[in-house]
């Protein structure tokens, strides 16, 4: 398959919906924070997001690895273990 002029607007389209997707916001303290958790086998990630006009807004991001002694741990406590790294 040849790259042609269309995949290459069509990927320069990809990225810049994917940077405004993930254009993260000031703190506000005057509105709602929820920090956002999830784990598969491997890896943990986070957001931390705050509610402005009825949506959720990302304020920081984070994900990290598992080591091996992590990964052989139970779905609630890589589920905790997520929670404890992100804060």
């Amino acid at each position: 398959m040849n790259w042609t002029r269309a995949f290459n607007q069509a990927f320069e389209e990809f990225k810049a919906s994917l940077s405004r997707a993930a254009m993260l916001t000031h703190p506000d303290s005057a509105t709602s924070f929820a920090l956002v958790i999830d784990c598969s086998i491997t890896a943990m990630c986070a957001v931390l997001q705050q509610r402005t006009q009825n949506t959720w807004l990302p304020l920081a991001f984070f994900s990290k690895k598992m080591n091996t002694a992590q990964q052989k741990n139970r779905a609630f406590d890589r589920e905790l273990l997520a929670i404890y790294e992100s804060l």
